[in-house]
């Protein structure tokens, strides 16, 4: 039987425990109501502007900011508020509001303290898998683009080998989206550590993240995360230079899967790791026709039949590329898809390699009309220049025009993709080998104008593009100095 005297305590605790309740939920509500109104009023905001000013900006910032201030947190919470339904879903908002905030600040203005803030972020949100994740990956990222390489690996290696938060956190509640991140996000480290590191601290690195693939392999039961897995240790190898094993793996998965985009995807990978990287090109011709076979009137078709056509003209089959090309145009310009300029610059490289040089003038100089962030549109503008050297002495207003075009080619100032996949460094070397080839070109192309002034933009262009297209500091310093 209970005391009669212990009642009137037990009143008391339950109406502390009430009040307790009572005041979290008004809180909760408060937070909810708050970010509401910060979402009608950045709507509001952004309405009247195409691209938001930095003022706009700033004050969504500061918005969200005093929501994360007002209802957030700056130390991990204890057991007992977590316990509490409505103090953990206040303490989501906040931290979603300040988490976006350090997003906004991040695009703007990049520094070392918004990478601290997104650490400091993370390590109190670590109850919520999901704001710890995004947390992580934006410090990472971060780190990353401020030239930060051991400090980002850092952070990809505590997200790729610790998991997601705390130990509480099982997997099952992973979303799927997030759990092919992490994946992509072995491939992306391996990338950082390739360009990043000295040959053997990057060896130690793709090793490490081999064995956290392979491990995960062992014990895996879901044949879709299976096939994923084995994608990512494709990529693996190619980092690691293992280009035949690499290759066996993405040949075994094409065969296995039945969907013909994976199917079409695998192959296409395959096939240009065998043309740029390894001398089998009668396999990457195999691989590409079997691309257009399976997907033909799909965007991976659409690019194998761009590099087949590369492929053919550097086995001098001007024909056949000739041939290739006239259909890929005719496919439309929404298969194309901003590739425009290179289409026609290897029909203009198809005309010439069959002696069509008039022909292929005018196909040079539309390739030259379009896609400027491409560097096709550059090289078809020096070929054609070349071409009418050839035919006839050029007027005086073809290489201002020339200059004019490389000095148009639009600032690189977009932050790198991540994760970055095995394909996208492919291309990404790729290009810079193009812009490379193209800088060369102007700067031969050009080397007997006369014009002091013109000369000089010429030098200013190829250093400007040698620095952001290229990636190369050096050469681009070098010929800064001759203009110096």
């Amino acid at each position: 039987m209970r005391c009669v005297r212990c009642v009137p305590a037990l009143l008391v605790a339950c109406a502390l425990g009430a009040c307790e309740s009572t005041s979290e939920f008004s809180r909760r509500f408060d937070a909810e109501r708050a970010r509401w109104r910060v979402d009608r009023e950045e709507v509001e905001l952004r309405s009247g502007e195409d691209v938001p000013t930095d003022s706009t900006i700033a004050r969504i910032r500061a918005l969200h900011a005093e929501v994360g201030s007002l209802y957030g947190a700056t130390e991990p919470p204890p057991a007992t508020t977590l316990a509490n339904h409505d103090a953990r879903l206040r303490l989501q908002i906040a931290g979603s509001s300040s988490l976006y905030d350090l997003d906004l600040a991040a695009q703007g203005h990049p520094a070392a303290e918004i990478a601290d803030a997104y650490a400091a972020l993370a390590r109190v949100y670590t109850f919520d898998p999901a704001l710890w994740f995004r947390a992580r990956l934006g410090e990472a990222s971060l780190r990353e683009r401020l030239g930060d390489a051991e400090g980002a690996l850092g952070v990809y290696r505590s997200i790729v080998h610790e998991g997601r938060g705390a130990a509480d956190v099982s997997p099952a509640s992973v979303p799927l989206a997030d759990d092919e991140l992490v994946l992509d996000l072995h491939v992306h480290a391996g990338i950082l550590a390739v360009e990043s590191l000295a040959p053997d601290a990057a060896a130690r690195e793709l090793r490490s993240l081999t064995v956290s693939i392979t491990d995960q392999l062992a014990s895996e039961t879901d044949s879709l995360r299976t096939l994923r897995l084995r994608e990512r240790l494709a990529e693996l190898q190619f980092l690691e230079g293992r280009w035949d094993a690499g290759c066996a793996l993405l040949d075994s998965l094409a065969r296995e899967v039945s969907l013909p985009a994976r199917r079409a995807e695998w192959i296409l990978l395959r096939a240009n790791v065998l043309q740029y990287l390894t001398d089998h090109v009668d396999l990457a011709d195999a691989g590409y026709r079997d691309v257009i076979t399976v997907m033909d009137g799909s965007q991976v078709a659409t690019e194998a039949r761009l590099r087949l056509t590369e492929l053919l003209l550097d086995r001098r089959r001007g024909s056949s590329a000739l041939g290739l090309i006239d259909d890929t145009l005719e496919l439309g310009a929404s298969l194309l898809d901003n590739r425009s300029a290179e289409a026609r610059y290897w029909k203009g490289q198809a005309l010439v390699a069959i002696g069509r040089w008039e022909d292929a003038i005018p196909v040079l100089h539309e390739a030259s009309q379009w896609d400027p962030d491409s560097p096709y549109a550059l090289l078809a503008a020096i070929e054609r220049q070349r071409r009418l050297a050839r035919l006839t002495r050029p007027s005086a207003r073809e290489l201002p025009a020339l200059v004019s075009l490389a000095e148009s080619v639009p600032a690189n100032a977009y932050p790198g993709r991540v994760p970055k996949s095995w394909s996208d460094l492919l291309r990404e070397r790729r290009a810079r080998e193009l812009w490379r080839e193209s800088i060369e070109g102007l700067l031969t192309t050009t080397r007997d104008v006369r014009e002091v002034s013109v000369r000089e933009r010429v030098i200013r262009a190829a250093a400007r593009l040698a620095r952001e297209r290229a990636g190369d500091e050096a050469w681009a310093r070098s010929l800064e100095v001759q203009v110096q």
